[in-house]
């Protein structure tokens, strides 16, 4: 097995033709940019008009997006699920309550 592919896609680079993978970044306009350009198209609004200007750019500016990230493990959950079954049945034995080990 040969560890250069791996590490050029891990830089994310093309293994085979050495081209950048993914795209850019992307480069939104901000609530400023949005502003900016409502107060250059209105130079003579009164200070009511510029709230409401500033309300427009606020709902013209793309947000960001909420990511989660959650990492379940089902092997872990359920080792120690098992171990507490068998110490259970452990602890039920050693009482002589045969009905719970058994179970």
């Amino acid at each position: 097995m040969q560890r250069e592919p791996y590490e050029a896609v891990y830089q994310q680079i093309d293994p085979r033709t050495g081209a950048r993978l993914g795209r850019a970044r992307g480069r939104y306009a901000t609530f400023a940019d949005h502003l900016a350009r409502l107060c250059a198209a209105e130079p003579q609004a009164t200070a009511e008009r510029l709230i409401e200007l500033e309300g427009e750019a606020a709902r013209a500016t793309r947000q960001r997006a909420v990511y989660l990230d959650v990492t379940v493990s089902f092997s872990k959950s359920i080792s120690v699920l098992h171990a507490s079954i068998r110490e259970n049945e452990r602890r039920a034995r050693l009482a002589g309550d045969q009905q719970p080990a058994g179970y």
